[in-house]
């Protein structure tokens, strides 16, 4: 089903725009790395092409993001022969499978079941990997930066959260989880923090969880400090922004006037419909708990509010990062919500109750989700 989506993407204009050479941080460094000798960028990113030139490095993405960024596309470049400007356009692919996966690997959903309602389960299936797949701030990528660490960092929220779906606590995917996001993208600590919090239903303090935060904390610190460390030590300029820039606690006015500003209406125009999908996915959460209410109860509300943790986590301590990139912030509303309508949607909980007008209403809502995926896709790729 997933494979049927990506090649109607493709065909819509994705597979032209991933052929159209475009520069950006991943191209700029690896053709870099490729150029000049280790000692002029020790393995750091280039925001421009002529950093490394002119001494310079961007030390805002940590290594081990780098180092995986170049094994994905490596294979693309010396095997395939493609310029990293033209590889790099194949990342959201890439991230696309990922979410394929993740939605797939949920083994607790019981929708599969050959009865007299395999059709129309087959038919919803379909439209839900659909919802998911055509997510546009996923494709858009293509518009905007290739270097998006955020897209995998919001997944691996969704992934969470499906423990609050079923009112279960989660030991060892929390700590996998936290490693990750230590690894791959540290400033989502805090909001794994919190997440943690969220499962600790008595408040009760432990010294294990407090020995993982410790230890996540102290790995995700690395991770954020190893580049400008080297960047000083190698007497290389940083030109990566610091905390006090993305904060806004710097006191320019230039792009924040105030969090409520950041998030409704950036400095860069969305081009997306960004709160049509919170209110798709809070209309269906709504009538799934009201499906489930006398029944074995599900946690469709709590599962929506848990996965508002990361994006308010960064609207409130990083404001001006999210006026200044909506692109990337809005990464964080609108796959979890995308996400919740797929996952609700294969529920048996939620199959159980649906009768033939319900069944007609949700599949209009969702082909109306859909629709408006791959208009906003198909407008922007065109600009």
């Amino acid at each position: 089903m997933g494979a049927v989506w990506l090649l109607l993407l493709f065909k819509l204009g994705v597979w032209r725009a991933s052929l159209r050479p475009s520069g950006g941080v991943l191209s700029y460094t690896f053709d870099g790395w490729a150029t000049y000798p280790v000692n002029r960028h020790y393995f750091l990113a280039q925001f421009e092409p002529s950093e490394f030139v002119r001494g310079k490095a961007y030390t805002s993405y940590s290594y081990p993001f780098l180092a995986a960024m170049f094994l994905l596309l490596s294979p693309l470049h010396y095997l395939l022969k493609l310029p990293f400007e033209v590889a790099h356009n194949f990342l959201p692919t890439f991230y696309a499978v990922c979410l394929i996966a993740l939605l797939a690997a949920e083994k607790r959903q019981s929708w599969v079941v050959y009865d007299r309602k395999w059709l129309f389960r087959w038919g919803a299936a379909f439209l839900a990997v659909g919802v998911f797949v055509t997510n546009p701030l996923l494709w858009l990528l293509l518009v905007f930066n290739r270097d998006n660490f955020h897209v995998l960092a919001a997944a691996s929220f969704c992934y969470l959260s499906t423990w609050v779906f079923y009112d279960e606590v989660p030991k060892k995917p929390l700590l996998l989880v936290g490693l990750f996001l230590a690894l791959w993208s540290p400033v989502y600590i805090p909001a794994w923090i919190l997440a943690g919090l969220v499962f600790n239903r008595a408040l009760v303090v432990e010294r294990g969880w407090l020995l993982q935060v410790a230890g996540i904390c102290v790995l995700a610190g690395i991770n954020i400090k190893l580049p400008a460390y080297v960047c000083g030590k190698a007497g290389l300029i940083s030109t990566g922004s610091d905390l006090l820039y993305r904060s806004g606690l710097d006191g320019s006015k230039q792009y924040l006037s105030s969090i409520y500003q950041a998030v409704f209406s950036p400095v860069d125009p969305r081009r997306w419909p960004a709160a049509f999908y919170l209110v798709a996915a809070a209309a269906l959460g709504g009538y799934g708990q009201y499906l489930v209410r006398k029944r074995q109860p599900c946690y469709f509300l709590r599962q929506a509010g848990f996965l508002l943790i990361p994006y308010s986590t960064i609207a409130i301590l990083l404001p001006q990062f999210t006026s200044i990139h909506p692109y990337f912030a809005d990464v964080l509303l609108i796959i979890p919500a995308t996400f919740l309508i797929a996952f609700w949607s294969l529920q048996k909980e939620f199959w159980e109750n649906l009768t033939g007008a319900s069944y007609v209403t949700w599949t209009l809502a969702t082909a109306l989700v859909v629709m408006t995926n791959l208009l906003t896709i198909t407008q922007n790729l065109k600009q």
